[in-house]
């Protein structure tokens, strides 16, 4: 922990942490990509030709708090409407 705390400036600020943490990321990515993984995979020689972003939507996590947002966008419509009434 003290090894962290003075990584940087020595003062174990957020820019400290963030330069850590990119340092280790980079040197993991690097050994991946040199010496692949002995049990699953061989290295990959070649050129990058473009990055591209994969995503997958987990719909489960968006839309149960959608339900809860519209659910209660209709119980304040009520209120508002029952409100105006009396």
């Amino acid at each position: 922990m003290k090894a962290i705390f003075n990584a940087g400036s020595g003062n174990g600020t957020l820019e400290d942490m963030n330069g850590l943490i990119k340092n280790v990321s980079d040197t993991i990515t690097i050994f991946i990509r040199q010496n692949g993984n002995a049990t699953k995979s061989e290295p990959v020689h070649g050129d990058v030709r473009y990055n591209t972003v994969c995503i997958k939507v987990q719909w489960a996590w968006i839309a149960y708090p959608a339900a809860v947002a519209m659910l209660t966008m209709l119980f304040l419509a009520w209120v508002v409407i029952q409100s105006k009434r009396d």
